[in-house]
């Protein structure tokens, strides 16, 4: 009986100590792998002179014959008939 007791404690005790150890390399691992990166590795934020670009809109495009050629859809109208006034009466 005691030595199923002292063999359950050092058990324990390992696994204890496994523990501590993983949680301690998954601490670290999240700390400069997810956490870290942007301490260590800072990306400059862009110059916002980069951005101001002239926006140039080509309506020549407009003049094409085959958009003259089309025509507009026709309205969509509702149905007259209307379902049942509370439809989830039953029969």
């Amino acid at each position: 009986m005691t030595g199923s007791i002292i063999e359950k404690s050092k058990k324990q005790k390992y696994l204890t100590f496994l523990f501590v150890v993983l949680s301690i390399i998954a601490f670290l691992i999240m700390f400069f792998g997810v956490w870290g990166g942007q301490r260590f590795f800072t990306v400059p934020p862009p110059r916002l002179s980069f951005f101001k670009k002239e926006l140039k809109i080509n309506f020549e495009i407009l003049e094409n014959p085959l958009l003259k050629e089309l025509q507009p859809f026709e309205a969509i109208s509702l149905p007259k008939e209307k379902g049942r006034e509370n439809p989830y009466l039953p029969y």
